[in-house]
């Protein structure tokens, strides 16, 4: 059988090829589900810093930048740092 031409090294290299438009589909599809979750945790981040800056003015507590509201500025500047490289990363 080994004359034939035909061993298990030729059926292999012979694979029909997968379909690249079907790959850059995928790569799109990838790019718009991050770019959304970017924006989702810019907007979130956003508000977090928001809360977190105003909130003696808005809840009526003392003056005076407390635990809690650094804890809510770093977390809320981190998700807008991360929803900026998530949305704006390329490929």
């Amino acid at each position: 059988m080994s004359g034939s031409g035909w061993n298990h090294t030729t059926l292999l290299s012979h694979r029909p090829r997968e379909d690249s438009g079907a790959d850059s589909r995928a790569k799109e599809l990838q790019m718009t589900v991050r770019r959304i979750l970017g924006i989702i945790a810019i907007v979130a981040g956003v508000v977090a810093l928001v809360l977190a800056l105003a909130a003696n003015a808005i809840f009526g507590r003392s003056p005076g930048f407390g635990v809690y509201q650094i804890i809510g500025t770093v977390a809320g500047a981190v998700a807008v740092l991360a929803g900026l490289f998530l949305a704006l990363k390329r490929s």
